[in-house]
């Protein structure tokens, strides 16, 4: 409850959409190429979740923010990986840019914790802003996951005549 106002879900589900929100406009930007070392390092964000997420660890506010910011940016990777292809977008052609997508992970983090702990009102409405963006991006990008997957099912259906269409 940053200066008093209540935010619209938990601190994890904060992180995770505000660091949602953050990963979707570094892929659009930045256009990492996801590179082996980039997929097992947003791997690690996704798996870092099983010992949070079960609460087997010892977590207070802060912690339940990061944990949940750095999953967000783990969902995003993973998810775009086949929905920039809907949306036309190729990767960078630029090699080394990769570090502006790392240090702008590390100062968007800074930045939510740093508004939900001292930001106030305006902190609060800043975070529901990236809470709502990233929401949206979240979803888009699964129905855009999920209709790419419907679409492949489909044409092997087709392809394998288990579609029972001939």
């Amino acid at each position: 409850m940053p200066g008093g106002w209540v935010l619209p879900c938990c601190q994890r589900c904060v992180g995770l959409y505000a660091g949602a929100a953050f990963a979707v406009a570094l892929q659009i930007l930045v256009r990492p190429r996801p590179t082996g070392r980039f997929l097992k390092c947003h791997g690690l964000f996704l798996a870092q979740m099983v010992p949070f997420g079960f609460h087997w660890v010892s977590q207070g506010a802060v912690l339940r923010t990061v944990t949940g910011y750095l999953f967000g940016y783990g969902l995003i990777a993973f998810l775009w990986l086949q929905a920039r292809q809907v949306f036309g977008l190729s990767y960078s052609s630029r090699a080394g840019r990769l570090w502006r997508y790392y240090l702008t992970l590390g100062f968007g983090l800074m930045t939510v914790v740093a508004l939900a702990l001292w930001g106030g009102r305006f902190g609060a409405l800043v975070l529901i802003a990236w809470v709502m963006i990233g929401a949206l991006a979240l979803a888009v990008l699964a129905g855009a996951n999920l209709a790419l997957g419907l679409g492949t099912l489909g044409r092997w259906l087709l392809r394998t005549g288990l579609g029972g269409l001939r």
